[in-house]
């Protein structure tokens, strides 16, 4: 499979600064949802674009304030060539996918949550098998 990469967009990134220099603990309960996105070629010879949503909160349910809310996407154009090779491709997508959102978060993340590791809940194999279906479909 070849896999064109576009730019990682921040969609949204919103920190509630007044949780933060209070010092409340715990924070909150952190909420990551990825969403396997395919937009299918319109002739044969055309590139499939998919791409991966994520959305991350973080909500202090005491205070029932949202801490963090962050939406990131990241893009690429796929050229399919048979679906259980194209397997491992699709894998190391999901992986550069998750690593460009964790790291634009430390990027710009204040300190106080930037030791939250936004990706051990990914289920990459998953993500990566759930794309890929949506690129055969």
């Amino acid at each position: 499979m070849e896999i064109y990469y576009a730019e990682p967009k921040i969609i949204r990134f919103d920190v509630n600064e007044t949780v933060l220099k209070n010092k409340i603990q715990p924070l909150g309960k952190l909420s990551v949802v990825v969403e396997p996105m395919c937009w299918l070629k319109a002739k044969p010879n055309d590139k499939i674009l998919i791409m991966l949503r994520f959305r991350a909160h973080i909500i202090n349910e005491k205070l029932n304030k949202e801490v963090l809310g962050y939406v990131f996407e990241f893009a690429g154009a796929v050229i399919p060539n048979e679906q259980e090779t194209d397997l491992n491709d699709v894998i190391r997508f999901v992986q550069n996918s998750a690593l460009n959102f964790q790291n634009r978060f430390l990027e710009n993340a204040p300190i106080e949550i930037r030791h939250t590791q936004l990706t051990s809940e990914i289920d990459e194999k998953g993500l990566a098998k759930s794309l890929l279906e949506l690129i055969y479909q």
